[in-house]
């Protein structure tokens, strides 16, 4: 996996939700909900970086290829996580490229974010939420 290991000049988490794993319905707008783990974004900005390190940060987040970044505290000891990108902005000025924000879609899968999911976002292979 690529690693993403430029420091953004700021990370902002926009949003956490649960990865929902199964979802099975049951009538009255019931359902049992079963969580694989957590889903973050991060509107991430960088600015205080030169032109061609700009463009370095750029081509390698543009790639389709999914990458490896360590989230900000407080959640960078969760380590490195499946991370895809997507450029909201980019601003040049004389030819020069001096700033490009993102959404950092983040995918944190496994046990104990599955047993944090449910507990944050609801009932875990047992009980009901309302749909």
């Amino acid at each position: 996996m690529r690693i993403f290991n430029w420091r953004p000049d700021n990370a902002i988490l926009i949003s956490e939700s649960g990865l929902i794993a199964s979802r099975v319905p049951y009538g009255d707008g019931y359902a049992q909900v079963s969580y694989k783990g957590i889903a973050r974004s991060w509107e991430v900005v960088f600015c205080s970086l030169g032109d061609r390190e700009l463009r370095l940060v750029y081509d390698f987040a543009n790639s389709d290829e999914p990458f490896g970044w360590v989230q900000p505290s407080p959640h960078s000891s969760d380590g490195e996580q499946l991370t895809r990108a997507r450029l909201t902005m980019s601003q040049e000025t004389n030819g020069e490229l001096i700033r490009l924000e993102y959404l950092f879609d983040v995918e944190i899968v496994g046990p104990q974010f599955a047993e944090q999911a449910g507990a944050k976002y609801g009932p875990r292979d047992t009980g009901t939420l309302r749909s």
